[in-house]
């Protein structure tokens, strides 16, 4: 007996000790997270900027075309430091994406996230903020008054609940000869945006009547769905709002 015992003592000595291992500190969430997931990928290849602390509260991969992630910020940062974050947060992925979107959150007058700034690689990285300085930390202010201040009335064309994490729903209408489509964030914050209406094959297309450099459109379909879409294809699908 004395020998079995001293024979299972040495094989579980000989048993691999596993270690626990630590997440960066650069304000990624905790290990039990969506971003959990992290602690299995190689090390970025490019550094996390000093003074820029974030969480990623969400990422999302369409198969090898587009990456998303939503990004909680402590505060503004400067562009260029944005600019450096970003290309920190792509190499954490060490796949090839056709592209590669950020939303960076900050936090608004009342404490909560609000919308601050997109970056996109397509493969170069270009960013667009929704204030009017990179250093601002309000929100783009709700924008409802139309064109030409035109009294006509409006017509209806729909509503959509986004599921997304940026857009909570869309409201499409006409007035007189224009179409408007407003959008209104999670964080309780609207904007709305003159689109140019035309038939497609699968529906209605609305594009910005002010083109984005990524090309930005809506899609209504006939099964009356809205779908959000860029030059690189699907980014969410709204459904219709009875």
């Amino acid at each position: 007996m004395r020998r079995i015992a001293l024979v299972l003592v040495l094989a579980i000595g000989l048993l691999p000790v596993r270690g626990v291992s630590q997440e960066t500190d650069h304000g990624e969430a905790p290990a039990d997270s969506v971003h959990a997931r992290e602690t299995s990928r190689p090390p970025a290849s490019e550094p996390a900027p000093a003074g820029a602390p974030y969480s990623i509260v969400d990422e999302r991969v369409t198969e090898a075309i587009r990456r998303s992630l939503f990004v909680e910020l402590r505060a503004a940062v400067a562009a260029g430091v944005l600019d450096s974050l970003s290309l920190h947060l792509r190499s954490l992925d060490p796949e090839e994406y056709a592209e590669t979107y950020i939303a960076y959150y900050i936090p608004g007058e009342d404490g909560k996230p609000v919308p601050w700034a997109i970056a996109r690689f397509t493969p170069d990285l270009k960013t667009e903020f929704f204030s009017s300085s990179p250093q601002s930390v309000a929100p783009a202010k709700s924008s409802t008054k139309e064109a030409g201040g035109s009294s006509t009335a409006r017509v209806a064309v729909g509503r959509w609940k986004d599921d997304g994490i940026l857009v909570d729903r869309y409201t499409l209408y006409r007035q007189g000869p224009l179409f408007y489509l407003k959008l209104e964030f999670t964080d309780g914050s609207s904007t709305t945006k003159r689109v140019k209406e035309r038939s497609v094959s699968r529906g209605k297309r609305y594009d910005l009547a002010q083109k984005s450099r990524w090309g930005d459109y809506w899609l209504l379909t006939h099964s009356g769905y809205l779908e959000s879409r860029d030059n690189e294809g699907l980014i969410s699908t709204a459904a219709p709002i009875e």
